[in-house]
Order: structure tokens, then sequence, then C-alpha cells
């Protein structure tokens, strides 16, 4: 049948109608072969309430939302390195103004959410003191953690060795951790 439809296509044009007769053929087919659970048209939607992109501005205007006398003196708050993508969130490494401590942050935390306007469940301030005491590393999710679908537990489908590390959960970041058995450290 295909082939009768293209060779009387061929044969009446070689131009507009022989393309024609093709799209029409494969919009049927494609019509036709299509699950009957899935609508042959969709919107596009995107969430209006979170920027995609985390930026150094946004990070600087909710710092400054936090009433830090230090962070409204300083002039311009200094990045580390540029925000970048880590894992199903943002990172930024933050140089605080001297005398602010990343606990003061933390301590602010839904202060801290609110201004970069985001859920609580999405900003994750920490400290980076292993490079200086003033180093603040930001975790911005672009999922609410209450919300965000969690990984399958690795041990619901397999086996697990006493003897090493055992599955316990994911951090924020979707990483997973384990745990030591007291028994197997001695």
């Amino acid at each position: 049948m295909i082939g009768a439809v293209v060779w009387a296509g061929w044969f009446l044009d070689h131009g507009v109608l022989f393309w024609t007769v093709i799209v029409a053929v494969v919009d049927v087919f494609g019509v036709l072969g299509r699950p009957k659970t899935k609508p042959l048209f969709s919107k596009a939607t995107t969430p209006l309430n979170l920027p995609p992109v985390l930026r150094e501005g946004h990070v600087e205007a909710a710092l400054r939302s936090l009433n830090i006398p230090a962070i409204n003196k300083a002039e311009r708050i200094e990045f580390e390195s540029p925000i970048f993508r880590d894992g199903p969130g943002w990172t930024a490494r933050i140089n605080l103004p001297l005398g602010v401590t990343p606990e003061i942050i933390m301590s602010k935390r839904a202060e801290l959410a609110s201004g970069l306007r985001r859920p609580l469940g999405c900003c994750w301030p920490e400290s980076g003191s292993e490079v200086h005491g003033g180093l603040l590393r930001m975790f911005v999710g672009f999922e609410d953690l209450a919300s965000m679908k969690q990984p399958l537990y690795p041990l619901a489908k397999g086996k697990a060795d006493l003897f090493r590390r055992l599955p316990f959960g994911t951090t924020n970041r979707g990483t997973r951790i384990g745990v030591d058995l007291f028994e197997t450290t001695c």
C-alpha cells in the first residue's frame, strides 16, 4: 500500500505533490503508532518560581538581606570561584568579609533561603574551614530535599558484605554514605 502511494506520487509529480504525499503518510503512521496513553500534543512548562541558574548577584543580594553589618559594609562579596553545578544543584564558594564566620550564616539559613527565593530544604550553607575560617560553601539544590524523590536503597535489591561499609543513606547532594559495623573496626 505504501509503495503504491509513493509510486503514484512519484509518477504524478516529482515536486510538491510527491513530498506532500510522503509527509501525509508519515503523519498518519505516526498518529497510528503512538501509545494510546500519551497525548499527541502536550504543553511545555517550566517552573516560574525558581531561577534556572544561580548567579552571583542572587547570592550577594541574599547575603545582604541577612542584615549582618560587616556584609552590608563590604563593597562587594568575593567569590573564591565561579558558581558551579554540583550534582542536583549549585555550589557557591564565598570568602566572607573579615569578622563574619560561616556559622553566623548557617544560623540564619531560613532568612538566606528567603533571600534566594528558594524553599528551606534547598539551601545548605556549610563551613569551608579547611581552607580558612571565613570561607562559606553554599549548596543550593534544584528541588526541596523534603519533596525530592530519593534514590532506591541499595539493599532493597541486593546483598551486603558485613565486613565492608553498609549503605546508610544519601547526603543533600545525592551522594551515598555508608556506615561501618563496630565489630569490623577491630
